[in-house]
């Protein structure tokens, strides 16, 4: 039935959507996804990654590593396989196989477009980040801000920007503090105040 893969899709789409506001809801309405016999194979690829993403906030980095497998291997269709490729690199990175988060990332990069090239872009920012690779990250940042302007998206921008702050904040690069106090700003306006908080610290003292 149409509406129920259509409900499906959104319930997925739904539990990615709550990971950093109340992840553990995130994961509830996942496994609803995943118990749903109507759920193809799209729906259930997006509902592992939200598991994932949602494991990863709450520092279960081996059972988010174990959700994002599984995302990528069940995909029905090449975005959605290279979105959970772009969240797996994340989490690789976060648990310092930057290596082969690097090449999660870069090897998702050609089935992306607009706001997904996006967002991959910036996470392939942070694993140049954490691999010392500088300047690549600022400039994938950079990309990533681009788009999100182009298209729109508020919360890519501020995640970007709050990255690319932080990074030129401790090397001392102009602009760092702009970036930091507009991704606050965009953060807070959002409704993710822990978000916004984390900026705010980043960005040190005010003055």
């Amino acid at each position: 039935m149409p509406g129920s893969t259509d409900a499906g899709a959104g319930t997925a789409m739904a539990a990615l959507d709550t990971v950093q506001r109340c992840p553990r809801e995130a994961i509830a309405i996942a496994q609803r996804v995943l118990a749903a016999s109507t759920a193809d194979d799209d729906e259930r690829s997006t509902a592992d990654r939200a598991i994932g993403l949602a494991l990863r906030e709450l520092n279960d980095l081996p059972g988010a590593l174990r959700h994002l497998r599984r995302a990528v291997r069940t995909a029905g269709t090449a975005r959605t396989r290279a979105l959970a490729q772009m969240s797996l690199g994340y989490v690789l990175a976060n648990a310092g196989r930057t290596a082969a988060a690097l090449r999660a990332v870069t090897d998702a990069l050609p089935q992306l477009t607009g706001a997904d090239a996006g967002r991959a872009r910036m996470q392939r920012g942070v694993v140049l980040h954490y691999r010392g690779r500088y300047d690549e990250a600022v400039r994938d940042y950079g990309h990533a801000i681009d788009i999100a302007q182009r298209d729109g998206d508020l919360l890519l921008e501020a995640r970007a920007r709050n990255n690319r702050g932080l990074l030129n904040a401790h090397r001392g690069t102009v602009g760092g503090a702009d970036d930091l106090s507009r991704a606050a700003a965009v953060f807070h306006g959002l409704g993710l105040d822990l978000a916004a908080a984390d900026a705010r610290w980043n960005g040190g003292p005010a003055r």
